[in-house]
């Protein structure tokens, strides 16, 4: 209400947590009469524009990848708190291992309880207890990559030779020891055409 009484031409909502839209907000919202545009996670806000990333092909991505090059031991790391996007990661993930045609495969799904690389540290760690034979990680975020790295360096194991690890949206995996790699999120791409969204309304 503050922003369409203030002259702006459109609204661009950038994430959320929660699973639906409320009705109050969604009145509110198509009230002002303003181009609105929902941005990744966009959790049952069918009738306003959405610009999304294919969270599923990242991980799957990500993990066909490890399996290609001979990783049989897997563990992915991701949130405790099951959103729309923790959820279409975790299936990638999970479709990925379906499809192999190695029956020899073993994984972990690795739960953390906040976001910090503290939290992936640990439940690396105990996935590992459960199967020192890991090999290959796959992390929610670059947080959880970087609690990963820690962990093996705890160990004194070298990445990647020992271990492979990939994160997920390319935030810190180049500038952390070693560079990891990870699955890009085209930050600038998903902002520019939110923007072209809403100009082309006038």
């Amino acid at each position: 209400e503050l922003l369409s009484s203030i002259g702006v031409c459109g609204i661009i909502i950038e994430s959320f947590s929660d699973k639906h839209l409320k009705p109050s907000t969604r009145n509110s919202l198509t009230a002002t009469g303003l181009p609105v545009v929902f941005i990744e996670r966009t959790g049952d806000c069918y009738g306003f524009n959405r610009v999304l990333v294919d969270n599923f092909l990242g991980t799957y991505s990500a993990t066909a990848y490890l399996l290609q090059h001979g990783h049989t031991h897997l563990l992915y790391i991701t949130k405790m708190k099951k959103s729309e996007v923790e959820r279409s990661r975790t299936n990638g993930f999970k479709k990925a291992l379906e499809e192999t045609a190695n029956n020899e495969i073993c994984y972990h799904i690795g739960y953390c309880q906040d976001f910090s690389p503290e939290s992936a540290f640990n439940v690396t760690m105990e996935a590992f207890s459960q199967d020192p034979l890991i090999t290959g990680i796959v992390a929610w975020n670059d947080t959880y990559a970087a609690g990963a790295l820690l962990y093996a360096y705890s160990q004194k194991k070298n990445v990647p030779e020992d271990i492979t690890i990939i994160g997920h949206d390319d935030v810190l995996a180049p500038n952390i020891v070693p560079p990891l790699s990870s699955v890009h999120m085209p930050i600038e791409e998903i902002a520019s055409s939110a923007v072209q969204i809403v100009s082309n309304y006038y």
